[in-house]
């Protein structure tokens, strides 16, 4: 996880534990949604790149700090794979049903969680050219009545996504065969 940029845990493996991949873990929006980058990206990952503005004499300048890349982490057919079943709409129809917050003309790698007792939820996915992390909950940390990834967060993402470009299809490795 730490080479996809997640430093908000900061506990041993121990403590964790296999609940791990469930989502026991808190970490940010912002470091979880570069993973899923990194995910889009094939498996390299890069350091976010933030704008600052400058303003001379009336005139904005954008000061850009350029991304720290690293090689490619883990092999492209991993991360094929896990595109290729994070952008299977009919594997979600059975649990969402045909067209939800989830369903989209065109090819997107999306996943939701949602905390216990409904504290807070989110929706994060890919195109080929854009990743977008989205975060719904009550500011004062309660829980919402009932609300889940795909009736919180996203709806918001799918606002978002759809009024991207649409990307192209998600590369499939030859030796990967879909059932």
């Amino acid at each position: 996880l730490t080479q996809f940029g997640i430093t908000t845990l900061t506990e041993s493996d121990d403590y964790y534990g296999l609940s791990l991949a469930l989502g026991s873990g808190e970490v940010s929006l912002l470091e979880l949604t570069n993973a899923y980058r990194t995910l889009a990206n094939q498996g390299r990952f890069s350091s976010l790149q933030f704008l600052q503005e400058l303003v001379i004499d009336d005139q904005t300048i954008l000061l850009e700090k350029p991304p720290v890349k690293s090689p490619a982490l883990v092999i492209a057919n991993a991360t094929n794979m896990i595109t290729d079943i994070l952008s299977d709409q009919k594997a979600r129809e059975p649990e969402f049903q045909t067209y939800n917050n989830l369903h989209f003309i065109f090819p997107v790698a999306v996943k939701t969680g949602t905390s216990r007792d409904f504290h807070d939820n989110w929706t994060i996915g890919y195109t080929t050219q854009y990743t977008v992390g989205v975060w719904s909950g009550n500011a004062d940390g309660s829980p919402m009545k009932q609300v889940n990834g795909v009736t919180g967060a996203a709806p918001i993402f799918q606002h978002i996504i759809e009024h991207l470009p649409s990307g192209k299809e998600f590369f499939v490795p030859k030796d990967i065969e879909k059932i």
